[in-house]
């Protein structure tokens, strides 16, 4: 799968992976990177889901992801405004 990734394209999502997935993950696909005479950072990872806590944020940032998709449940869009700022409190107090 990484080489499709580096041949052919330009990120990669892994779902419901750890940090040290991702890091893992993040290794190989810099190690093909160079191999093929890419530059390793023209390859982002996203990773998804990862719940809404600086230190789970701050771990995956650390182990090679560039993104991080936070969900918030489906609500009126009150709700989703108000879940989302509490999220923004959470990880930037």
């Amino acid at each position: 799968m990484f080489r499709r990734v580096v041949t052919y394209g330009n990120g990669w999502m892994p779902w419901l992976y750890i940090a040290e997935q991702i890091r893992q993950g993040r290794a190989a696909l810099n190690d093909l990177a160079r191999e093929a005479g890419r530059t390793p950072n023209s390859i982002e990872v996203v990773a998804a889901p990862v719940p809404a806590e600086r230190e789970v944020l701050r771990a995956y940032e650390e182990a090679g992801a560039d993104e991080a998709v936070v969900f918030v449940m489906p609500a009126t869009e009150r709700e989703m405004s108000e879940e989302l700022e509490q999220i923004a409190q959470k990880i930037f107090p």
